[in-house]
């Protein structure tokens, strides 16, 4: 599992781990953060380049987002909905009762609601499986589409605030910033129900 927080030195994305809970929940309680928050929702996008930003998949060896091909233990997956369909609202309330009702299948380490339109949502990894194929696994599961524009191993995140609103759900594990254990011999996935996704 890992946590890394993203900074910029010389215009360039670098990261720094996030070792506790403590630590995580004082960046994103902070008086910058909630201001920055509540800005970004009204439609402020300079509020939202300055939220804290967050990496929950990859393990950078120099410090440098990019280019880094070394999986974390974890996967961060983002799910959006469109606000302009009939449905929104149902879909914003569904996701996290059905979410937390299989945390231990999903084998989750955190829930946030984002920015604008949905949720992120961060799992233990299945080390038989790429990137996709984590996301596909927990979309199946789910029953909710991952945004596929968000599938590779450096996506960030725009973090939102601790509020019990914002932040659903934190498992401690998230900050452990170790790498996975190999996968055992002649493991497999646990397998998912047949999915039933909702039209994108």
């Amino acid at each position: 599992m890992s946590c890394f927080t993203i900074y910029y030195q010389d215009k360039e994305k670098r990261v720094r781990p996030i070792g506790s809970r403590e630590e995580y929940l004082k960046l994103r309680g902070s008086a910058c953060q909630r201001t920055l928050t509540a800005r970004a929702r009204k439609g402020n996008l300079n509020a939202k380049k300055k939220l804290l930003q967050m990496n929950y998949s990859c393990l950078p060896q120099d410090g440098r987002l990019k280019g880094c091909r070394v999986p974390s233990g974890s996967v961060g997956m983002d799910v959006d909905f469109d606000p302009s369909l009939p449905d929104y609202r149902q879909r914003m309330e569904e996701v996290p009762r059905k979410v937390l009702a299989m945390k231990d299948q999903l084998g989750l380490l955190l829930l946030e609601r984002s920015v604008s339109k949905g949720y992120h949502i961060v799992f233990r990894r299945h080390t038989e499986l790429s990137q996709e194929g984590n996301l596909r696994w927990a979309q199946e599961l789910l029953g909710v589409r991952y945004d596929e524009g968000a599938k590779d191993l450096t996506r960030v995140f725009f973090t939102t605030t601790d509020s019990a609103e914002d932040l659903l759900y934190l498992d401690d594990a998230l900050f452990d910033n170790e790498p996975p254990p190999p996968p055992a011999s002649g493991a497999s996935v646990p397998p998912s129900p047949v999915p039933v996704l909702p039209p994108p």
